[in-house]
């Protein structure tokens, strides 16, 4: 027996000495005391040690926020944002303070995604909208056009040549996201003339910078041209600029996000999301307006979208019955073209958090098992009792899991559903860690002792990672960072060299 065994003596009775070591079913034991069935051994429980330290402990307060923490991410400052059931909020070095929402942010406990650029957080998360969040402000993203033509006044010895022309405005924001155009308004010059506008509408939205002034060439009622800009309050402007020297042509791919945003990936130097339904794509550096837009999922029988991931070269569609990906394949008269082709019809994803990828690996949950792929057919690597637990998950929980990659330590930890979900008197309260180079499994679990405080779900419902250093919230008020190298399993599987009689192991 080697050193770091279990002596027989140590167990407390049950077992056979003259019989050969066989595995061990989980059926087959009960009432374990300090013990567990793993990998088909009997596992001892490790104690529990205090693995984790609180984040932003604050001042002698029990909470960093006040409601509950639904999703994790990090500004490029290294200012962590809280979205929380019903507001963000940035942690201060001592507990949490609002971010400004003008917009409406629903009450939730869905979780959220988010993708950072340029400064800024975009978040989404199921059945909500696409947020656009900044250290200090919040708006719902997308930049709505103006409603209203603007008012054209001709004056006679101008460098605009004679003719018919027409004129309409847009919004641009401080990331130079373009929006839609106004409605047009028509003028006729009899002579050379120049252009005085007025009543140019303005923009409720914060983020609104400018105001874009474009117009035709004369006599044309197709193409419209960039003639200059105004600040977002100023409702005057005079054009007096000659055909020749007019700007860049004006783009139409300035389409709004979808009223409901799932979840948000960034993909191409694109941002995208999706309805459940449909596939939507914004334009090149442009994460405020979309152009692209892609039906080709099949969303017979009930089948939805959960989950995108950015994976090499490709955007990877989990669907909840198949996985897609989405390729550049070159481009047309219309500009980039993109392909979509089935990735894996054997297996679909049942939780946007659970796509990952690390390592040329791209790992997922489906609704029996976690499976992995190199590029190849995907394989199940979870165990079975792992897949009992998926399996007996209710379906709409499983979307709740929350997953991430601690690729210093080559694992992929997910939790399952739901924490507060109840399976046969079984909170689902622990995260299983996946070591892909070993290709062992354990099973995490983090109690109120652990974390120095009360009152805590033991299954993160949010992480997000910083430098190497993952950061988890349980579900509740806190955010905690695991001590890198630090989090060892509370269940650490030891070989025994002996077999269970199938009994309880109770008294001796």
């Amino acid at each position: 027996m080697k050193s770091d065994q279990i002596t027989l003596t140590d167990l407390g009775g049950g077992l056979n000495r003259s019989v050969a070591a066989t595995a061990i079913e989980p059926n087959e034991c009960s009432d374990l005391e300090n013990w567990d069935v793993i990998e088909k051994k009997l596992s001892r429980r490790g104690g529990i040690t205090r693995r984790m330290t609180r984040a932003y402990p604050g001042s002698g307060r029990a909470q960093v926020t006040p409601s509950s923490i639904h999703g994790l991410a990090f500004f490029d400052s290294g200012v962590m944002l809280l979205a929380e059931y019903d507001r963000f909020q940035k942690q201060d070095g001592y507990g949490a303070i609002d971010i400004a929402t003008p917009d409406y942010l629903a009450p939730g406990v869905q979780p959220w995604s988010f993708v950072s650029n340029n400064g800024v957080l975009w978040a989404a998360r199921p059945g909500g909208r696409l947020w656009r969040v900044k250290e200090s402000l919040a708006v719902v993203a997308g930049v709505n056009p103006p409603g209203t033509a603007p008012s054209a006044v001709s004056s006679p010895g101008g460098l605009i040549s004679s003719g018919t022309y027409q004129y309409f405005v847009t919004f641009e924001t401080d990331l130079e996201d373009e929006s839609s155009p106004s409605p047009i308004a028509t003028i006729v010059l009899a002579v050379d003339s120049s252009v005085a506008l007025s009543a140019i509408p303005n923009s409720s939205q914060p983020q609104v910078a400018r105001k874009n002034i474009y117009r035709s060439l004369p006599n044309d009622a197709g193409q419209l041209w960039y003639v200059g800009s105004v600040g977002p309050t100023v409702s005057v402007y005079a054009d007096n600029t000659p055909n020749a020297s007019l700007g860049d042509p004006f783009s139409y791919e300035n389409g709004l996000p979808p009223a409901e945003a799932y979840s948000v990936e960034k993909w191409n130097e694109r941002l995208w999301t999706h309805d459940r339904q449909q596939l939507y794509g914004t334009r090149v550096g442009r994460f405020e307006t979309f152009s692209e837009t892609f039906d080709s999922f099949d969303a017979r029988g009930g089948t939805q979208i959960r989950g995108l991931h950015a994976w090499d070269t490709r955007l990877m569609v989990g669907t909840t019955e198949k996985i897609y990906q989405v390729v550049e394949s070159g481009f047309d008269a219309d500009g980039v073209r993109f392909d979509i082709s089935v990735f894996s019809s054997d297996h679909g994803v049942q939780s946007h958090s659970s796509l990952k990828s690390a390592e040329g690996i791209l790992f997922f949950m489906d609704r029996d098992g976690v499976y992995a792929s190199g590029g190849g057919r995907a394989a199940c690597v979870s165990t079975p009792k792992i897949n009992d637990l998926i399996k007996a998950a209710a379906a709409e929980s499983l979307e709740f899991s929350c997953s991430y990659i601690d690729a210093a330590k080559t694992e992929y930890g997910i939790s399952i559903g739901r924490p507060e979900e109840d399976l046969g008197g079984r909170l689902l309260d622990f995260q299983a860690v996946y070591n892909w180079r070993r290709g062992t499994w354990t099973t995490r679990r983090w109690t109120e002792d652990s974390m120095d405080q009360a009152g805590v779900r033991c299954a993160p419902t949010a992480a997000a990672q910083r430098e190497d250093v993952t950061y988890c919230s349980f579900g509740g008020y806190n955010v905690m960072r695991m001590n890198h190298g630090d989090h060892d399993a509370v269940f650490e599987p030891r070989n025994i060299t002996a077999t269970a009689r199938f009994k309880a192991f109770g008294e001796p």
